[in-house]
């Protein structure tokens, strides 16, 4: 028999990338986040069903270099236009409400979650959910599937002969094509880590109708 059920959360995995502060020769210092943007990609049906593209103004040193609005395409006066961190995160955080509690975070290198946004919450003076401290490299998970080398993002979509789209290091546009390269991933049989059984029982042959649970 079956009894209705509240709608469940759909099992995801959130990309996420950062753009940050930059000079053509070193870095400021500090380093700080001008974008917040991410991805959904739904483990089950293997598509993007979510999005969201923060811009960030940053404080310490407000003026961005030529070299960061040609490298990043994000402009002074958009920056300018934005929050600061501690509002684009609160935004950020709002959205992903959202989704699972126990969705997983997939970067394409450490250096997002690893050091950069950390470092920006240091500078900003507020705490990061425990959430961001549990994350995926899509390079490593690329080249245990694939047993090859990743090479980045371009090299991984070369590799799958993946036509990138967009404007590199446009964060957008590096999270939804990180997330293209998820979904062909996730076709070649890719098991994500750290969804457990609600990944796997997705792929269950008798799944009950939307809504329903099996008792």
């Amino acid at each position: 028999m079956w009894r209705t059920r509240a709608r469940r959360k759909p099992c995801v995995v959130i990309v996420l990338d950062l753009e940050a502060t930059c000079e053509r020769v070193g870095r400021p210092s500090p380093q700080e986040v001008i974008e917040l943007s991410a991805v959904v990609v739904d483990v089950g049906t293997h598509t993007q069903i979510g999005s969201i593209q923060c811009y960030v103004r940053p404080t310490v040193h407000p003026r961005l270099s030529e070299f960061c609005t040609e490298l990043t395409g994000i402009s002074q006066e958009t920056v300018d236009a934005a929050d600061a961190f501690p509002e684009a995160l609160g935004r950020f955080e709002r959205w992903l409400a959202d989704y699972s509690d126990d969705a997983v975070f997939l970067t394409s290198g450490a250096w997002d979650l690893a050091v950069a946004l950390p470092a920006q919450a240091q500078v900003s003076g507020v705490a990061l959910h425990p959430r961001f401290q549990r994350w995926l490299d899509i390079q490593d998970e690329f080249h245990a599937l694939y047993r090859c080398p990743a090479h980045g993002l371009r090299g991984m979509m070369a590799t799958l002969r993946i036509t990138p789209q967009g404007r590199a290091h446009s964060g957008l546009v590096d999270c939804r094509n990180t997330a293209r390269v998820a979904i062909r991933m996730l076709r070649d049989g890719w098991r994500v880590p750290g969804l457990g059984w609600r990944a796997r029982a997705l792929r269950l042959a008798d799944s009950p109708p939307e809504g329903l649970m099996r008792i």
